[in-house]
């Protein structure tokens, strides 16, 4: 009787052991099904895809470090609306035209810094003139090259850019991409602001230019009667990432699954 309770015994044990082993890999394959659609949907857990196009991608946690608020975490308010986000589209232009800047609202008269250590490598600080609002006929060459290219070229952006400061951070942010940084509409950069110099989170690059149409920065936001106004203090900034001659935007990719939450982590 012993025997036949200690082999009883022995397969009981066994088949537990089957039960446990099968969890496991049931629990496995859960947690890769599970992976698999967040990567898809571009959110994976803490690993928030900076960007994330066919053949390249870089995760938040692949970051080396976080993106400085250009007017500083204190001064800068809260994220009211996707429009404010690289993704949305730009109110000057037609729907098709992919926005790949953050227009943030800062408090009143706040400093802009560096969102990160680099190197300045273009300063232009003596555009008056507005082309784009002042010369009609240009302006209409301007919209119609852009609905019939369905997006807004480099180089006509860089015309819409007034006076603005260009940063190269290197490899600061990532580890196998050049990161840049274009901070544009602004007023009072100091003079000591020049090309090849080394610029830190703590470099003053001037303040918001409040005056005119600015199209980059333009950000309509509900009032307290509910109604759409141009919001001032607003700082459009561009991050882009570069590789092998091509370049990517944050939230390139994976636009129709960003929230403002999507960018939590990424700014500090």
């Amino acid at each position: 009787m012993k025997k036949i309770n200690l082999i009883t015994l022995i397969m009981l044990l066994s088949c537990s052991d089957t039960i446990i082993e099968k969890n496991k890999i049931d629990n496995a394959i859960n947690t890769v099904t599970e992976t698999s659609k967040q990567v898809e949907t571009g959110i994976l857990n803490d690993e928030l895809f900076v960007f994330k196009t066919n053949n390249i991608s870089l995760l938040k946690n692949e970051l080396r470090n976080n993106l400085k608020y250009p007017c500083t975490a204190e001064r800068t308010k809260d994220i009211q609306s996707i429009s404010q986000l690289p993704g949305s589209n730009y109110y000057f232009f037609n729907d098709e035209t992919v926005k790949k800047s953050f227009t943030f609202q800062c408090d009143e008269e706040s400093i802009i810094y560096p969102i990160g250590m680099g190197i300045i490598i273009d300063v232009e600080r003596n555009r008056v003139e507005d082309i784009w609002t002042q010369d009609m006929k240009f302006k209409h060459y301007f919209d119609r090259m852009i609905n019939e290219l369905g997006y807004l070229p480099n180089d006509f952006k860089r015309i819409l850019y007034k006076n603005y400061i260009m940063i190269d951070h290197g490899y600061y942010f990532a580890e196998n991409f050049r990161a840049l940084s274009i901070y544009t509409n602004l007023k009072n950069i100091p003079e000591n602001i020049e090309v090849g110099m080394e610029a830190t989170i703590l470099t003053e690059l001037g303040f918001i230019d409040n005056e005119g149409v600015d199209v980059l920065s333009t950000t309509l936001l509900t009032n307290a009667d509910n109604k759409l106004e141009v919001q001032k203090d607003i700082i459009n900034f561009e991050v882009i990432f570069e590789k092998d001659e091509k370049f990517y935007f944050i939230g390139e990719g994976i636009v129709d699954q960003l929230t403002i939450e999507s960018f939590n982590n990424i700014f500090e």
